[in-house]
């Protein structure tokens, strides 16, 4: 090749006129005393047209297109400085923007390249773009013998973005199927050593997509937020980090979202303990926060000292909220999974293990809300768990593990699951309507956790009776006999007429409930109309009632079911026995806090 030639840099590029056609020369450097981002280019002959974009195409003075001979495009080709010593945005900027006009929409770093970022606007990702450095598993950093501190984290063979943006600026705004692969995400001037939480930087999120994006084989070292991800089918692989308040936010994501082999920790970085503490107390500090989404996998991840592990919604939406949580580890949170769902879909939990920390008096292993409505039961699932408070706690401890925020609306089912020790608490607060039931081993005693609903009624099935067959706790109020639960019409009975109970007890949301196996020949006018329901403050003022409530079939058995929303002190609940000889056949019957969901046979006692 003897027209090949050699220029320094970029600008003497551009005062280079071609001497033939498809002459190539060489570029020793992009940007004068770098030596990086160099290559060969080649005289495009005929070409016009082609804008100079200062990395693939060089404009001459005259004219003339060089264009660079290369299919691996990497942000050091558009003067990106891989020392880190001056700001690369604008290169880096470039040089996205030209490989997502390109078939392979690929761009890398430069061996051991690390681009500072520090300009206040963000860099803006086009879909399907991928940047690729050059790690290639996930790795926690030095060992732990090393100094702590921001240094701590600045492995010089890492690919690596070292942000300086200013506080509030998102780092890198993308669109979908954007791939970040084998990176290093460095944030050395965040404060590592101090005890208030308003003194960290609070920088903008480093990555925020609108859908499917991927991160993989990655580090993140003091990001205040580091993950911001809207759409569908988000991925993340092999990756060790810290973020001061919210390590992965989740939100309005459809399909399946993925979290694998994913580790929260602040020892990349070891702050001080006071530093860790300060964090937690960041309102929003959360390691996951899945905020209205289908389903989300989760397998291999781990979490230390974070306000809550895992934050699960779905706020009144069609979104599922479906969790399956396999082989992890909460390693002094405050809260191990909060879960605030209106959902059917089931949150499964296996193979882990909870330490309770940094905990607050509405915190535990579970906490579970339905803040927008109670429409469905949300099944959660626990399997070969073990949760206890930490031995020499840092700060303060849960007094419960399984904290109910709810009356109603969850099924809880356990197996082999332990509660070795739970400090000066216990296992739930007062769980209202919400079933547990499963085996559960609580220090070195087994537990057989029974389904049945709290219920305020005295001998609600009515087998309890005294010397006449009237069941004890019962009143007569119409035209019927009763003999234990068979209550026998002897005339006629309107339907706020039959075998009633008064209980006198501070109730707010409740559910006047019966079931019954028998109540005559509906539609004929001598069956049973079903319940009546009233409710008074004290004095008997403020009468409220329900009306007539309806018997319902379903297979073979009646059921009448009746919720009232308001604060009383004196209640009623008549069961109607029908008119002209009609028999009703009762099973059970109560007044249960919250919104009865379950009406199974083991749960109505």
């Amino acid at each position: 090749m003897n027209n090949l030639l050699s220029v320094n840099n970029v600008n003497e590029l551009r005062n280079l006129v071609p001497t033939a056609d498809d002459q190539v020369v060489f570029l020793v450097s992009h940007t004068a005393g770098r030596y990086a981002g160099g290559g060969e280019f080649y005289y495009a002959n005929g070409d016009s047209t082609t804008a100079d974009n200062n990395g693939t195409t060089i404009v001459t003075v005259g004219g003339a297109r060089w264009k660079r001979l290369s299919d691996k495009i990497t942000f050091d080709h558009f003067g990106a400085d891989p020392t880190g010593s001056t700001a690369s945005d604008i290169a880096v900027i470039a040089a996205i923007n030209y490989v997502s006009t390109q078939k392979n929409k690929v761009v890398y770093a430069s061996e051991h390249g690390q681009y500072l970022l520090n300009a206040a606007t963000s860099i803006q990702v086009a879909s399907g773009v991928t940047l690729k450095g050059t790690r290639s598993a996930m790795a926690q950093g030095p060992s732990s013998n090393t100094a702590n501190g921001p240094g701590r984290a600045g492995l010089s063979d890492d690919s690596a973005f070292i942000i300086k943006k200013p506080a509030g600026v998102i780092c890198f705004n993308c669109g979908r199927d954007v791939v970040f692969d084998g990176w290093s995400f460095l944030y050395p001037n965040q404060q590592y050593a101090i005890s208030e939480p308003e003194k960290f930087i609070q920088y903008g999120t480093t990555i925020t997509a609108t859908g499917a994006l991927s991160v993989a084989n990655c580090r993140y070292v003091g990001a205040y937020n580091f993950v911001e991800a809207s759409g569908e089918a988000n991925n993340f692989n092999n990756i060790y980090g810290w973020a001061v308040r919210c390590d992965y936010r989740i939100f309005q994501s459809r399909e399946i979202n993925r979290f694998t082999n994913v580790h929260v920790n602040a020892n990349v970085v070891r702050p001080t303990e006071d530093a860790v503490t300060a964090s937690i107390a960041v309102e929003g500090s959360c390691a996951f926060h899945l905020d209205r989404h289908d389903n989300t996998f989760m397998v291999n991840v781990f979490s230390y000292g974070k306000k809550t592990f895992i934050k699960t919604t779905t706020q009144g939406t069609s979104y599922l909220g479906g969790v399956s949580l396999s082989n992890f580890m909460a390693d002094r949170n405050g809260t191990c999974i909060d879960i605030d769902s209106d959902s059917a879909a089931n949150i499964q939990i296996a193979n882990g293990s909870y330490i309770n920390d940094y905990g607050d008096p509405n915190g535990g292993f579970l906490v579970l809300r339905k803040s927008s409505s109670k429409v469905n039961v949300t099944p959660v699932q626990v399997s070969n768990v073990a949760f206890a408070t930490a031995n020499g706690p840092k700060s303060t401890l849960s007094p419960q593990a399984i904290r109910f925020e709810t009356d109603s609306g969850y099924q809880l089912s356990f197996s082999n699951a332990i509660m070795p020790l739970w400090t000066n608490g216990s296992l739930n607060n007062e769980a209202g309507y919400n079933i547990l039931r499963g085996s559960l081993s609580i220090g070195i005693r087994n537990f057989e956790l029974q389904t049945k609903s709290l219920n305020y009624l005295n001998n609600n099935n009515m087998i309890t009776v005294d010397a006449n067959q009237q069941p004890t706790g019962w009143f007569i109020d119409g035209n019927l006999t009763v003999n234990g639960n068979i209550l026998t019409s002897t005339g006629g009975n309107p339907a706020y007429k039959g075998l009633g109970q008064r209980i006198f007890k501070a109730m707010g949301p409740r559910t006047f409930w019966a079931v019954a196996s028998y109540i005559g020949n509906q539609p004929t006018p001598p069956a049973s109309t079903g319940i009546w329901a009233r409710s008074y403050n004290d004095n008997y003022t403020d009468i409220v009632e329900s009306g007539t409530i309806p018997w319902v079939r379903i297979g073979n058995l009646y059921y009448a079911r009746h919720y009232m929303n308001n604060n009383r002190t004196i209640h009623d609940i008549l069961i109607n026995p029908g008119d002209k000889d009609n028999v009703v056949r009762i099973l059970a019957c109560g007044i249960s806090p919250g919104d009865v969901f379950d009406f199974s046979s083991s749960s109505l006692q």
